[in-house]
C-alpha cells in the first residue's frame, strides 16, 4: 500500500515538474535585442513597415536604456509616419527629443516630428495652429539647435512648405474680399500676406491680388508699379500672364 502511494506521489511530482518546465521555457524564451533590431531593420528596408514597427516596439519596450533604444524608437516613429499613424509617430519622435537629446537620432526626430504635423494639417482654409504652425516651430528649433546638420536643407524645404500653406490660407481670405467687392480689405490683407511671407513662392500671387485691388480702386499708377515688379520677377508663367492682361486693361482705361 505504502509502495503504491509512494509511486503515485512520485509520478505526480514529476508531471508537475515537467509542466512547470514547459511553461517556464515558453515565458523565458531567449530575446536577443541586437538580433531583433536587425530583423526589424531588414523589414523596414523592405518596406514592410507594419511588421518592422512591431519589432522596433518590442526592442524599445523591452530595453528602455539599451544601446538600441533610441535607434528603435526613431525607426518606430518612421514606421508610423510612413503608414499614416501620425499621432503615434509624434509620440515616438517626442520620446527621443525628450529622453535622448544627445542621440544622433535627436535631430532626425525633429524632422520626423515636423513632417508628422504637416501630414495632420487640415485643408487650407481651416485652422492651422495645431499642425502647420507646430511644424514651423519644430523646424525653427531644429535650425537653432543644429545649424550645421546635414539635414538643414531638408528642414528649410519643410519650413518653406509650411509657410506656403499659411500664405495660401491668407490668400483664400484675400480672394473672398475681392469676390465681395471689398477692395480696401483685399488690399489690406494682400499687403499683410506680402509682409508676412516675403520668401514664399506665393508672394507674387499676393502681389497680383494687390494690383487687382488697386485697379478696382482706380489707383492705376500704383497698380502698374506692382505689375512691373511681377513682370520682372521669377513668378510663374500663369501669374505673369494675368499681370500682363491687367496691365493692358489699365493702359486701355488711361487712354
Amino acid at each position: 500500500m505504502k509502495s503504491r502511494l509512494y509511486t503515485l506521489v512520485t509520478v505526480s511530482l514529476l508531471a508537475i515538474s515537467a509542466t512547470c518546465r514547459g511553461k517556464a521555457s515558453q515565458v523565458e524564451e531567449p530575446f536577443n535585442l541586437e538580433d531583433r533590431f536587425r530583423e526589424a531593420m531588414s523589414l523596414y528596408e523592405q518596406g514592410q513597415y507594419g511588421r518592422a514597427a512591431a519589432g522596433f516596439k518590442s526592442v524599445a519596450q523591452r530595453a528602455p536604456t539599451h544601446t538600441y533604444t533610441d535607434d528603435a524608437e526613431y525607426y518606430l516613429g518612421m514606421c508610423y509616419l510612413l503608414t499614416g499613424k501620425t499621432a503615434e509617430a509624434r509620440g515616438a519622435f517626442n520620446m527621443i527629443i525628450d529622453y535622448f537629446p544627445s542621440s544622433e537620432f535627436a535631430p532626425l526626430a525633429y524632422i520626423g516630428l515636423a513632417r508628422a504635423y504637416l501630414k495632420e494639417a487640415p485643408v487650407i482654409y481651416r485652422d492651422q495652429s495645431k499642425t502647420t504652425n507646430e511644424a514651423i516651430t519644430v523646424i525653427e528649433t531644429f535650425l537653432r539647435k543644429y545649424p550645421d546638420h546635414e539635414k538643414v536643407s531638408e528642414a528649410k524645404a519643410i519650413l518653406a512648405e509650411a509657410r506656403d500653406r499659411l500664405a495660401a490660407k491668407e490668400l483664400t481670405a484675400v480672394k473672398v474680399y475681392e469676390n465681395l467687392m471689398k477692395y480696401e480689405s483685399e488690399l489690406h490683407y494682400a499687403d499683410l500676406c506680402i509682409q508676412e511671407f516675403p520668401e514664399s513662392r506665393l508672394v507674387w500671387q499676393a502681389k497680383l491680388f494687390k494690383a487687382r485691388a488697386l485697379y478696382f480702386l482706380f489707383r492705376d499708377d500704383e497698380a502698374l508699379a506692382v505689375l512691373g515688379e511681377i513682370e520682372s520677377s521669377d513668378a510663374s508663367g500663369e501669374v505673369k500672364a494675368e499681370a500682363a492682361i491687367l496691365r493692358n486693361r489699365i493702359l486701355a482705361r488711361k487712354q
